[in-house]
């Protein structure tokens, strides 16, 4: 997959930035889903709020700062790190 020059300058203003946080467009961006599928994963971590039932979360954890919401980089990079299936072939 060839990463867009615009989501490079992105991440490496990103590596110098103290806050490291991000909006879900760039969130979408970066794990390469789109932003629908963010909230359709944000609601998920709702009904697991109000029912009590940790099973129901998907997706990386965010911040909703007011009407905002947003992403930290290092939530979504151990988001992808988790993701991470090691081969089930024996050799």
């Amino acid at each position: 997959m060839k990463i867009p020059l615009a989501l490079v300058a992105q991440l490496e203003a990103l590596a110098k930035s103290p806050k490291r946080r991000v909006n879900p467009a760039f969130a979408a961006q970066y794990l390469g889903k789109s932003i629908r599928f963010l909230e359709e994963w944000r609601r998920g971590w709702k009904q697991a709020a109000e029912q009590g039932d940790a099973s129901l979360r998907r997706g990386p954890p965010f911040l909703k700062i007011g009407k905002h919401i947003r992403y930290e980089m290092a939530a979504l990079d151990e988001f992808l790190a988790a993701c991470n299936v090691q081969s089930y072939r024996k050799e």
